[in-house]
């Protein structure tokens, strides 16, 4: 998924490496703490470390996120509380399932802001995330 994401990211941040980094940051310390919790992929110590260096590190050194930390910072808190309210709802029945899916991908909204301040639109991202949510949507429901 992150390669895909990358090539998609190299599109919609080109000239601002640092957002695209930063979107980059974001989703893989998503996804490898999803997979520490419902531990569906096993992760290197390696993977464990780069994440705590990106936090550590990374990210507040990271120009976009310095410029735009206090308006992100709402859109984080609002991901990781959707996220653990997914977690709790995706065994349920196909409507838990379906409203665990929309809640997981709150954190697209952080791709979207940082889409919205380097570009000033975000009609770019919807051509590219469309086509993807279907097939996302389809392999949650079979988990």
């Amino acid at each position: 998924m992150v390669n895909q994401e990358k090539e998609i990211f190299e599109q919609v941040f080109k000239g601002h490496p640092e957002t695209m980094q930063f979107c980059l940051d974001v989703l893989y310390i998503a996804h490898l703490w999803d997979d520490l919790i419902d531990k569906d992929k096993t992760r290197l110590p390696e993977e464990i470390n780069q994440a705590f260096e990106i936090l550590l590190l990374g990210m507040p050194s990271n120009p976009f996120y310095r410029t735009y930390q206090a308006a992100l910072m709402p859109l984080i808190h609002i991901a990781i509380s959707s996220w653990y309210e997914a977690n709790r709802r995706q065994h349920g029945i196909e409507q838990d399932k379906f409203y665990a899916f929309y809640l997981r991908n709150q954190l697209l909204n952080i791709v979207y802001f940082s889409c919205l301040m380097v570009n000033g639109d975000i009609a770019i991202l919807h051509d590219h995330f469309s086509r993807q949510m279907k097939l996302q949507y389809d392999t949650f429901l079979k988990e």
